[in-house]
């Protein structure tokens, strides 16, 4: 058995970009996605642990990150496309991957392994204890918060909203 977990950004340049997929091994497949409804919270998520260096509760943050909307919505930018990505994969592949939601995970953890575990044929393995736990604070609501209004403001200025949807330099 194993097991990988990959994003969409690795999966496509370094699988698909050389005309590889994971079926290339000629492996039993079953995949599990693990998919974020909340793409804006997402993006904050992002924004803290990449400038924090701070991936999971089990480490520390090497730096204080800073709140940059430009940064955030680079990241809600990405998360979309990434989900959009995936979609369009599975469907180009006739592929219906065991989905289940972060949210969900979050909020009922041993109903969603549970879930999982049925769909794996294991409903008789016990449910572990969970490794990690949820990070979003008091600052993630924040950073929403201000990105939201960081948002509204832009729209009322119609020019300012196209520096939205250039890349992030």
């Amino acid at each position: 058995v194993l097991c990988l977990k990959v994003m969409w950004g690795d999966y496509a340049r370094v699988l698909l970009a050389r005309g590889l997929d994971l079926g290339h091994w000629g492996a039993p497949i079953t995949w599990l996605r693990i998919r974020r409804l909340d793409h804006l919270r997402q993006a904050v998520s992002w924004s803290r642990a990449i400038q924090s260096d701070q991936w999971t509760t089990a480490s520390s943050a090497r730096s204080a990150p800073l709140f940059n909307p430009q940064l955030i919505n680079h990241y809600l930018n990405m998360a979309k496309a990434w989900d959009a990505s995936w979609d369009d994969y599975f469907n180009e592949l006739g592929i219906q991957p065991c989905t289940i939601h972060y949210e969900d995970l979050s909020a009922a953890y041993e109903a969603t392994i549970r879930a999982v575990f049925d769909h794996l044929g294991l409903a008789d393995h016990a449910v572990p204890t969970a490794q990690l736990s949820r990070q979003a604070d008091a600052i993630n609501d924040d950073w929403l918060q201000r990105f939201q209004n960081w948002q509204a403001s832009l729209a009322q200025t119609p020019e300012a909203s196209d520096d939205m949807t250039q890349p992030l330099r």
